[in-house]
């Protein structure tokens, strides 16, 4: 393993996904059932590294872009196959009961994709172009979620929020945490 890898474990908590290099050198997905001795590489999924990829809430698929488009694959052995042709780099996201993935976008705000596919849907608004939202985790009720905000110019107003699918911010539009 690298010195740090991306790395993140299934809801379910019985996989893990590793973002690692193989012994060919290619950069890619990988993932390990924790009953298993060995990982699978993930087919499709090369020159992927960071950031974290997107898993379903139940455990038996993931969602990553980076760079390219929005894809989704379902384990073990799926293919992927695009969700939507957003060219942006997914900065963190969450899965709802409902088949919606939530993105973290490092030029705006977050984007809603239907696991399905299709076009995406901006949750939150951001008031300038220094602004941006990332690392979206939704709560267990499914509807709201916390992400982190950064501003460039007002550091003040970056923090960790909270909003639902709506688009409103809890908290009276404060941060939880800054």
């Amino acid at each position: 393993l690298p010195a740090s890898p991306t790395f993140s474990v299934s809801p379910d908590g019985t996989q893990l996904l590793v973002a690692i290099q193989g012994v060919d050198g290619t950069a890619k997905l990988w993932v390990r059932a924790l009953s298993e001795p060995a990982a699978r590489p993930i087919v499709g999924t090369e020159g992927f590294i960071t950031p974290p990829a997107i898993w379903s809430p139940r455990s038996d698929a993931i969602a990553f872009a980076h760079g390219g488009p929005l894809k989704r694959v379902t384990l073990p052995g799926g293919v992927p196959h695009i969700v939507d042709e957003w060219p942006g780099v997914a900065v963190g996201g969450g899965w709802s009961q409902s088949d919606l993935i939530l993105v973290g976008n490092p030029a705006g705000p977050l984007l809603a994709f239907p696991a399905s596919g299709g076009a995406p849907t901006p949750v939150t608004q951001v008031r300038s172009l220094l602004e941006m939202h990332l690392m979206p985790s939704f709560l267990s009720d499914g509807e709201r979620f916390i992400y982190l905000r950064i501003h460039r110019l007002e550091p003040e107003r970056s923090g960790v929020y909270v909003s639902d699918m709506n688009g409103r911010l809890l908290a009276d539009d404060k941060p939880l945490l800054t």
